[in-house]
């Protein structure tokens, strides 16, 4: 059954949708689909992820459209001991371009991500982490053909209690701005504006 539902439409109007399908077994795996502004089907389901080649379990997807066509598709993995966060890119027809690559630190349990390309063409991805329930972000840059992740950055925790439901957007200014909710004390909504470099 699906769950889990992200979608962004890239620079030529076309629309990817993003979900995750699980099984009996308790394993889920990461599908997507493209379908034009018109609702036509360009590409049908199709998956994206291997939890029976990998024994790894893929969820809580995320999405961005690229500025040159296609999207950047954000995911977390269960290994069974760490949860790092997998990425991997995909033109406007749905083909790969660059196959799996992960964003890891000590420890890590990453749920709840969003991401956005910003105009200067650095993707901000940012998420929580399941141990402190903190936010966490990082800058995914492109250099050549090839999309790599920086370091990986907390926000301040004093300011954060249970935080929870993390969004990302940008402004022209091309600032990142990570929005989340927090679960504990008042239940304030809370954001973090940052600058292009991250």
């Amino acid at each position: 059954f699906p769950t889990s539902p992200r979608t962004a439409a890239d620079r030529n109007n076309r629309f990817f949708f993003a979900w995750v399908q699980s099984d009996l077994s308790g394993q889920s795996d990461v599908y997507m689909a493209i379908l034009s502004s018109s609702g036509q089907v360009l590409k049908n389901a199709f998956q994206v992820t291997d939890s029976a080649g990998t024994g790894e379990s893929y969820f809580s997807p995320a999405l961005t459209h690229l500025d040159n066509g296609g999207v950047m598709l954000a995911y977390s993995v269960n290994t069974g001991a760490a949860q790092p966060l997998g990425y991997q890119i995909f033109d406007t027809n749905g083909g790969l371009v660059q196959a799996e690559s992960r964003i890891t630190y000590p420890d890590q349990r990453t749920r709840g991500k969003d991401m956005v390309q910003l105009s200067g063409g650095s993707v901000l991805v940012s998420w929580i982490d399941e141990n402190t329930h903190h936010v966490h972000y990082s800058m995914l840059s492109k250099a050549g053909s090839v999309w790599s992740s920086g370091a990986v950055f907390e926000l301040t925790p004093g300011y954060q209690l249970g935080a929870i439901n993390v969004s990302v957007t940008s402004d022209i200014y091309d600032h990142g701005i990570i929005t989340w909710a927090a679960e504990l004390g008042n239940r304030t909504l809370n954001y973090a504006l940052g600058t292009p470099s991250g």
